[in-house]
């Protein structure tokens, strides 16, 4: 086998997960493509960012696409609270879990969890921001 033949296997494998992975979710297929024009790896369908292992997983797997999409749900509010606690000095990172290991029930961080840090990050900015606003009118700063 040539590399070009390779090429082709790849890319004619990888578009079938892509169609089927689409089918699955109720995605127009021509609403989904590869990132970068690169067969396999990170495709965008739909609304959703997904890794060829995540659409191999859930097609040969024959997982209920409802289990995808709260994962989704799932990877995208750590990554928001993950984003939101890292502008505040040194917090240590969350543990994510791939789309296997949560189909598989693994959860880091339960959903009451979650809420918990979303609460307590919430009462963290604002007191931050209370403090920059006294501290604003202390110096003569009041944007009134």
């Amino acid at each position: 086998m040539t590399t070009p033949h390779i090429k082709k296997l790849w890319k004619e494998v990888s578009d079938e997960y892509l169609k089927k992975f689409c089918e699955a979710l109720d995605i127009d297929i021509a609403d989904a493509y590869w990132i970068g024009d690169d067969p396999g790896t990170i495709a965008q369908a739909g609304d959703y960012f997904v890794g060829i292992h995540e659409m191999r997983f859930l097609v040969d797997n024959n997982i209920d696409p409802d289990l995808f999409l709260k994962w989704n749900d799932y990877t995208l509010s750590l990554h928001e609270l993950q984003e939101a606690y890292s502008e505040m000095e040194g917090f240590t990172r969350l543990n994510g879990v791939n789309f296997e290991s949560f189909a598989k029930g693994v959860r880091p961080y339960s959903k009451e969890q979650i809420n918990k840090m979303w609460e307590t990050l919430s009462a963290i900015q604002k007191a931050k921001e209370s403090f920059q606003q006294q501290y604003k009118e202390m110096c003569g700063q009041s944007s009134q």
